[in-house]
């Protein structure tokens, strides 16, 4: 008996802060679940609060997705939760029950699990600790969402604690393992491992120690899901790799974007081909000013790297190589635009020259994907082999290049001594003698400019403008952002801002005449977001002069001498009260902070939305117009739709 009201009939399940209970409520006379905390955390009062905020936090999210709650109940012997009672098993039951599961079943459950969340972010809730475990798969087909005791929300600030880890390291987002501000995108990050281990049947990461494995969490990408699920459909496996990004900015920003993604048939986003010469950075050419320094037009150089195809499978797998060609911005040529077989036989073959080393890695990233094996080299580092195959040695590479000058050289020494010699033939042969070498120099030091690539990818596009002054803006707002993650954020917005710029500029009349207001009120969003960031950037400024374990701990320190000394209870009242009053002005702070951030990341999930929609409106089909336009133009109202789901973020914000 718990309560004096709850009959316990077995453990439901247990974990590392609580014991579930299937239970009978003896009031109403109905079966339900009593979650109870262990004993041994009832002495640590952040953990406590914790629990009890548990309830609140559900019923603020109230969603469908999230396990329903019923009240909080504590006593001297127990502090617990009444809930819903649930039939089946975690997601985690499941895999090491089955393994792999089937995609499609995956996809469902990340689809409801989305939901969740996004209700769950909506309402200033960010649960930090999201699992499998925490992932419950009813028998009658909903997914529900457990155990947000330790969620961060808006209204809450300062709950650490000692006695028990926060997070689960192997699902842990890298910014929670290193103590950064988090927000949404951590549990996206934690989503992304538990479709990961779903669809392999394994965890992308393990080590020999929990040190180990979080250093693994931090600084490695997880091994390729097609290389352990090779039936995986790619575009599930694209959306499942962007949530582990270990830079919260890579990542997608909202719930509501994953699920837009998972709609989207497109399954590769399109790499930057030029590099910022200011800055180095990688950077569209069509690109009016840089996302990294906020640099402007004219200063978009070729990068010093090139791409060569050494390996094909065979004859089937240029086609796959012209679409990873065109993935990373490039346009195929001649032999590849075909997919010419040949191209498989006659390896090592020039697939791209003159690009940045982003382009160059993802390029070969992509490649490795459908098996063709590529190498990456610097252009400075010589390229003369890329004149001969790989079986010539170079020396008789360089003796054959050097025999026509020999030949030549030798004749006219023959006629210069046979016609009694002169100046003007003295010139001239010396001309020649010294002209042979540093021809065959020249020659090697420039040879990949001898060689065509496969594909091009363009360097000198004449950037489409944008509106006076938001480039002088954007440099202004990036000298004040001092949070690294801040400042990634900021520039991704403002990459997805000039995407949809310059592709808007690309597209056809039709497709123009759809997105024109979309396209308008997106860079006026742009502009807001500016303003927000550095607001942002303010609040975490003073968050971090406020040092809010040490209240919470001044404060149950004051707490427990009142308790201890009774005489001395009403002055140490007002003490309390305000430490009471700091702690809450540390909150009022951190909601704040939380909402504007909020607002950013909605933004920049509104503009990779439109972005999407309007590559898939100008891509072409197999009869020239893609489905998605012809979608559009019989939906006569969409830019009028459009337009307002942008204002609305607008508004927000």
């Amino acid at each position: 008996m718990a309560h004096g009201r709850f009959e316990l009939i077995s453990v439901a399940g247990a974990g590392g802060v609580a014991t579930v209970y299937r239970v009978r409520d003896l009031v109403t006379g109905q079966l339900c679940a009593l979650k109870m905390l262990h004993p041994h955390l009832r002495a640590d009062p952040v953990v406590c609060e914790r629990f009890r905020r548990e309830p609140a936090v559900c019923r603020a999210i109230g969603h469908p997705s999230i396990v329903r709650m019923h009240e909080l109940l504590e006593d001297q012997s127990a502090l617990s939760i009444s809930m819903e009672l649930l039939q089946g098993c975690t997601l985690k039951a499941a895999i090491v029950a089955a393994g792999a599961l089937p995609p499609v079943e995956v996809e469902r459950v990340a689809r409801a699990c989305l939901a969740g969340l996004g209700a769950a972010h909506a309402a200033g809730v960010v649960h930090r600790d999201f699992k499998p475990q925490n992932v419950f798969l009813c028998d009658d087909g909903p997914v529900k969402l457990l155990d947000f005791g330790f969620a961060r929300t808006n209204a809450a600030a300062g709950l650490t604690t000692r006695s028990v880890m926060v997070c689960t390291p192997d699902y842990a987002a890298p910014e929670l393992i290193e103590g950064g501000p988090v927000d949404g995108r951590a549990d996206l990050y934690g989503l992304g491992v538990a479709l990961y281990e779903a669809l392999s049947g394994r965890l992308p990461y393990t080590g020999s120690s929990t040190y180990e494995l979080l250093r693994r969490q931090v600084s490695e990408p997880p091994p390729p899901l097609g290389s352990v699920r090779p039936d995986l459909p790619p575009r599930l496996g694209v959306v499942v790799h962007r949530l582990m990004a270990k830079t919260p900015a890579d990542r997608f920003p909202t719930a509501e974007a994953v699920l837009d993604a998972l709609d989207r048939s497109t399954d590769l986003p399109r790499a930057t081909a030029g590099v910022c010469s200011t800055c180095g950075e990688p950077r569209d050419p069509g690109w009016p000013i840089c996302p990294a320094c906020g640099g402007e037009s004219g200063n978009v150089a070729p990068g010093d790297f090139l791409v060569l195809l050494t390996r094909a499978p065979g004859p089937g797998a240029i086609p796959a190589l012209r679409e990873v060609m065109r993935s990373v911005g490039a346009t195929p040529r001649s032999a590849l635009a075909r997919a010419d077989p040949a191209i498989a036989r006659d390896v090592p073959r020039l697939l791209l020259k003159n690009v940045g080393e982003p382009v160059a890695r993802l390029a070969r990233e992509r490649c490795l994907s459908h098996d063709l094996q590529v190498e990456i080299r610097r252009i400075s580092d010589g390229t003369a082999d890329l004149l001969h195959r790989a079986s010539v040695p170079r020396w008789l590479f360089l003796l054959g290049l050097m025999v026509p000058w020999a030949l030549l050289f030798g004749a006219g020494i023959v006629a210069y001594v046979g016609g009694g010699g002169g100046a003007t033939q003295l010139a001239l042969l010396a001309a020649v003698g010294l002209g042979g070498p540093v021809a065959a120099s020249s020659v090697l030091r420039n040879a990949h400019r001898l060689v065509p690539a496969l594909a091009t990818v363009p360097v000198t596009a004449e950037p489409s403008p944008l509106p006076a002054g938001l480039g002088a803006r954007y440099r202004t707002v990036l000298a004040q952002l001092k949070d690294r993650g801040l400042q990634a954020t900021v520039r991704r917005l403002v990459e997805r801002s000039l995407t949809l710029h310059r592709s808007f500029r690309e597209a056809p009349p039709s497709v123009q005449m759809l997105f024109d207001e979309p396209r308008q009120q997106a860079i006026e969003l742009t502009a807001r977001a500016l303003d927000i960031a550095v607001d942002v950037q303010r609040r975490l400024d003073r968050l971090a002069a406020v040092d809010e374990p040490r209240l919470l701990a001044r404060l149950e320190e004051l707490r427990r001498r009142a308790t201890a000394e009774p005489e001395h209870a009403p002055a140490l009242r007002e003490a309390i009260a305000g430490v009471e009053q700091a702690c809450r002005e540390a909150g009022d702070l951190e909601r704040a902070q939380a909402l504007a951030m909020s607002r950013l990341l909605r933004i920049s999930a509104a503009l990779e939305t439109t972005v999407a929609r309007l590559d898939l409106a100008t891509a072409p089909s197999d009869t020239g117009v893609s489905r998605e336009l012809r979608r559009l133009q019989e939906d006569v109202g969409f830019a009028v739709h459009a337009a307002q789901e942008i204002a609305r973020e607008r508004g927000a914000a």
